[in-house]
């Protein structure tokens, strides 16, 4: 021992000593045994220490010499491996490139050939008992705990999932193992769907489902509801394996289990309650059941919904797709027995479509249709077409037939009256019933979703009805002119009407009853025309232009088609110019009809003016004149017929067209007369003052007298004959 460690032993008793005993009472005898004591329990407890460091070091070392001399060996044996590798490299190079072979050995490449095969397949075998160990143990850890707690086997199941999904990406194994890695999660799957289902319809059962469960819940009802929620959580995590597998999750489906089991009992049964020409008894079955599940559905079922599948999941729109299924097996086992009934398939597709048409717009569902199933089937929806059209077409007909079809609107259907027009005329019969009929056949087909099934009711029903009734129109009006108008061809000896080519009225019933018909004509054309001009302002006829301005290639092919088939559409074309509308055309169609109308109107009064007014111009041409100052101020007497002629015919026109019309007709009959005096007066007769004071007094007492019953200024509408007998007035007043 040095001199240092004397001194820092030295210094170390010094501490001890100053620091146990600081005073004289430290040194009893006492205090002394015990703090002998202490140190020497110390001191045992560090000797102890001591000896476990000590083994514990001699075992490290042990083990660490051992590891030595098990890599020295086999370093020695790698060592020894390489040296033989290199010799038979060597051999092998010496075979490959010494004398005499020119070729390598065919043999030894196959022996290697054949190593690298075995090593392969050995690989691989050690690989596939791995995963079938993993996939073996993740599925025993999931039963063990479907036992225990069902929860907490979710979670192995998924890492089941995940991993055979992760195998089969990767291409780690053969096809072989890849299915049965997906055979043992699907097994699994449905090993634990068994058992949760189970335990998910133990809890319905307690809630005493499918009877309505409307919140605010009560506390027996809460407590239900917990272990409900749990039951439905675990059922909606254990998706099935399958990435192709997208149906309604697990829990929704048991659900409606019940709920289907009474729509089989009630409407796929023997019950009397499943009758063909029933279909709303099941479309309001369903309604009502989705109303009243609504509730429990929003407020219980779409949180849970969000916590297992996603926010992009509404269990009101999963429970509906699922119910609706039902629906759609009933009308699919319905269907080849309704295409045998046409009123009862048509029935069924009205029906199916206000279905679709509640669902979304009190339900907000954004599901498929309904109605599409019976739609998209192409023989049922041909059958329904060509019912409905033949309903329509025969509908047509019985109005067309009815003797009383141009009769007006009786005066009790006054609000009547002006539904079907606003604008002040009588709509007759044939014509009201023809817009119930194009309405009807609107509602029928407005809620089709395909454009191409809507043309076929747009064009080939309802275009067509309004062509054959502007057809039957312009038929009257022609028979009419053709009957009533005519000219005749003069015979010697006949009667003067016959050398003048004039018929008379009384021929055909006398003026009134002609206009009595070219009225009520007139009538039935402007009611269409104004019932087309609301169509074109209907949100249904809008979005249907609008479809069919962005499918003019469809819209051609499909009147082609529909010309080639029935020969009666040859009317139909694309309508020009572009921005022009089927609708548009078809008013065009009616407007020329009442324009043609009124022109036989003004030509069947100026045929009985100058019928009746013959003997009026004769009177001129023999220049017989009243030469009494007395009989100046009177009227004529040949002219008394002919205003009482008019006055009948104005009578009625204001009395059964609107005023607008009237004055428009009133206008031009007015400036026929004048053409009728200037040719028949005027013309052919010198007339000097007095004559024009004749004139002047028939028009002032007679014409313009009788017109202000009907306009203000009726001499504005005879602005020639005004000018020609204005000067012999103003003289008259002088």
């Amino acid at each position: 021992m040095n001199l240092n460690e004397m001194s820092i032993n030295n210094h170390s008793v010094n501490s001890f000593l100053n620091t146990t005993f600081k005073s004289s009472k430290d040194l009893d005898n006492e205090k002394l045994k015990e703090l002998l004591a202490k140190k020497r329990h110390h001191q045992s407890q560090l000797d102890q220490e001591l000896k476990i460091k000590k083994e514990n070091t001699k075992k490290v070392l042990s083990t660490i010499l051992s590891k030595a001399n098990s890599q020295q060996t086999q370093l020695g044996e790698l060592h020894s491996e390489l040296a033989k590798t290199k010799d038979q490299l060597g051999m092998l190079h010496t075979q490959l490139t010494g004398a005499g072979n020119d070729k390598p050995s065919a043999v030894l490449l196959q022996q290697l050939t054949a190593v690298e095969q075995k090593i392969t397949r050995l690989n691989k075998a050690k690989m596939c008992i791995k995963t079938l160990l993993v996939a073996s143990d993740l599925r025993k850890q999931a039963m063990v705990y479907m036992e225990e707690d069902p929860e907490k086997a979710i979670k192995p199941y998924q890492q089941l999932v995940k991993f055979a999904q992760l195998f089969e990406s990767q291409c780690l194994g053969s096809d072989d193992l890849v299915q049965d890695l997906h055979k043992r999660a699907l097994l699994l799957y449905h090993d634990m769907k068994d058992v949760l289902s189970k335990n998910f319809k133990a809890c319905l059962e307690e809630l005493g489902w499918p009877v309505p469960i409307k919140p605010p819940y009560g506390l027996e009802v809460r407590a239900k509801l917990e272990n409900f929620e749990k039951q439905f959580r675990n059922l909606a995590l254990l998706k099935c394996p399958d990435p192709e597998y997208r149906d309604t999750p697990t829990p929704i489906v048991i659900m409606l289990e019940a709920i289907t089991l009474r729509f089989r009992f009630h409407f796929e049964s023997s019950k009397p309650t499943n009758r063909l020409d029933k279909p709303e008894w099941y479309f309001t079955h369903v309604k009502t059941t989705i109303s009243t599940h609504i509730p429990f559905l929003v407020t219980t079922i779409q949180p849970l919904i969000v916590d297992t599948i996603g926010s992009e999941y509404s269990a009101k729109d999963l429970f509906i797709t699922e119910l609706l299924k039902n629906v759609s097996r009933k009308l699919k086992h319905s269907l080849p027995r309704l295409r045998s009934r046409p009123r009862w398939l048509s029935h069924t597709i009205h029906e199916a479509l206000d279905f679709d048409k509640v669902l979304q717009e009190d339900y907000a569902y954004s599901g498929g249709s309904i109605a599409s199933i019976i739609l998209d089937d192409r023989d049922s929806y041909n059958a329904w077409f060509i019912a409905e059209k033949k309903f329509a077409q025969a509908r047509y007909d019985e109005i067309a037939m009815d003797r009383q079809a141009y009769e007006p609107i009786e005066e009790e259907n006054e609000q009547q009256q002006q539904g079907y027009n606003n604008m002040g005329s009588k709509p007759t019969r044939i014509a009201a019933k023809l817009i119930n009929l194009y309405n009807s056949v609107t509602e029928t087909y407005k809620l089709i979703p395909r454009l191409d099934q809507k043309l076929d009711f747009f064009l080939e029903i309802q275009l067509s009805l309004l062509n054959q009734f502007q057809n039957q129109l312009t038929s009257a009006l022609d028979s009419f002119e053709a009957f009533n108008l005519i000219r005749t061809v003069p015979v010697p000896g006949t009667l003067p009407d016959a050398v003048t080519g004039v018929v008379s009225s009384a021929d055909y019933g006398g003026s009134l009853a002609a206009l009595k018909k070219l009225c009520r004509w007139w009538a039935s054309a402007r009611t269409i025309s104004n019932a087309i001009d609301e169509y074109a302002v209907d949100d249904h006829f809008l979005e249907l232009q609008y479809q069919i301005r962005n499918h003019m290639e469809a819209l051609e092919t499909a009147i082609t088609s529909k010309k080639e088939k029935d020969p009666r559409l040859a009317f139909l074309c694309i309508p020009e110019p572009y921005d022009k509308t089927f609708l548009a055309v078809t008013k065009d169609g009616f407007e020329q009809l009442n324009e043609r109308a009124e022109e036989i109107m003004i030509r069947v009064m100026m045929k009985e003016w100058a019928s009746d007014a013959r003997n009026y111009a004769i009177s001129w041409q023999l220049n017989k004149q009243d030469d009494n100052e007395e009989g100046q101020e009177e009227l004529s007497t040949e002219l008394y017929q002919p205003l009482q002629t008019i006055r009948l015919c104005c009578n009625y026109l204001v009395s059964n067209l609107p005023q607008a019309d009237f004055v428009s007709m009133y206008r031009r009959l007015s400036g026929e007369i004048e053409e009728w005096h200037m040719r028949n007066v005027v013309a052919p007769n010198r007339l000097d003052t007095r004559e024009l004071k004749r004139l002047n007094r028939d028009l002032k007492a007679g014409l313009w007298k009788l017109g202000r019953l009907w306009v203000s200024k009726p001499e504005n509408y005879m602005r020639k004959l005004k000018a020609t007998t204005e000067p012999v007035d103003e003289s008259s007043l002088l």
